[in-house]
């Protein structure tokens, strides 16, 4: 659940709530509908039916879902008159299912432009329990370099945690891909100073990735956590991001034009709370040029499909 303590305490965005309505209801009061799983499980005729037969002053519905079958019915009402589908990446596969348009297994991949290691940033800000198992598998790799932020001095004295953080990146060899994370929330915190930290944080993260750019000549980096992924794109100077790919189903990779840098970019993001312990590694094998990687040592960490392996430049 969203609002167990893991999520409850992440220190960017602290979810006490679970229930989706109750968070659009304090920004739309009376505004809000709430259609139970019940509803949804009649069928779309239903579904239809009970959003036709809402009152005129209701804007927007909340629809749950518990499995990818219920997605579907949800996703059979996107040509309905006047409405508009938002959601996550399950709604948007299962509203591509509908139109036939999802392909599985088509090996394509044409739109992921690789890199040597040394342009390729990690920038991780979200600290659930998912996202520091991706960064311990993906810093047991010999193409990685992992360095630590430290939360509380990021927030408190930042201008001294960024020379001390670019003194360890000038200090280190540029050969590797880089993993920059912060390090766990003190026990104790309150709720409150967490949520005051997490927002100095991720813009500590942002600023950091925009001099790290500038030390490395960064070709892609890849963002986790979503208030990060928002500071990192907006220090660089991304307008807008056309995707291109996916490096792993559900997470989109793209590029952006840098206002700031004067140059393109690559970039993909997710959030820390999804994706099994080897995600972070799979990705580094799709942006990575195969000349450039340590194979031997990539692969005793992850057992990659073969096909993940297929279309890598030389």
């Amino acid at each position: 659940p969203i609002d167990s303590p893991a999520s409850a305490r992440d220190p960017f965005t602290p979810v006490s709530q679970a229930k989706v309505s109750a968070h659009f209801e304090r920004r739309f009061s009376g505004h809000i509908a709430d259609l139970p799983l019940s509803t949804v499980r009649k069928g779309a005729s239903e579904l239809l039916k009970a959003i036709d037969e809402a009152p005129g002053f209701i804007r927007l519905f909340t629809v749950d879902a518990a499995t990818l079958s219920d997605l579907a019915i949800i996703a059979s009402v996107v040509d309905a008159q006047g409405l508009l589908l938002a959601g996550s990446s399950g709604l948007a596969e299962a509203v591509a299912r509908r139109e036939n348009s999802f392909k599985t297994g088509s090996g394509g991949h044409s739109g992921v432009v690789r890199l040597l290691l040394g342009r390729i940033a990690f920038f991780v800000g979200s600290v659930t329990s998912t996202s520091a198992a991706q960064c311990a598998r993906l810093a047991e790799s010999d193409n990685v370099l992992r360095l630590v932020v430290n939360g509380r001095a990021a927030a408190n004295d930042p201008e001294a945690e960024m020379g001390r953080m670019l003194d360890l990146l000038r200090q280190s060899p540029a050969g590797k891909a880089l993993l920059i994370h912060t390090d766990s929330i003190e026990p104790g915190t309150s709720d409150e100073g967490i949520k005051a930290m997490g927002s100095l944080i991720s813009q500590f993260l942002g600023n950091l990735a925009l001099a790290t750019s500038h030390e490395r000549n960064l070709g892609f980096l890849f963002a986790m956590g979503g208030d990060t992924a928002a500071r990192v794109a907006a220090a660089l100077g991304a307008d807008y991001i056309d995707f291109t790919d996916e490096l792993l189903p559900g997470l989109p990779y793209g590029y952006f034009e840098s206002n700031t840098l004067g140059r393109r970019l690559y970039f993909a993001s997710k959030s820390g709370g999804f994706g099994s312990a080897d995600a972070l590694l799979e990705v580094l094998a799709r942006v990575a040029t195969k000349r450039s990687l340590s194979h031997e040592s990539l692969f005793h960490s992850v057992p990659l499909p073969r096909h993940l392996w297929g279309g890598f430049d030389d």
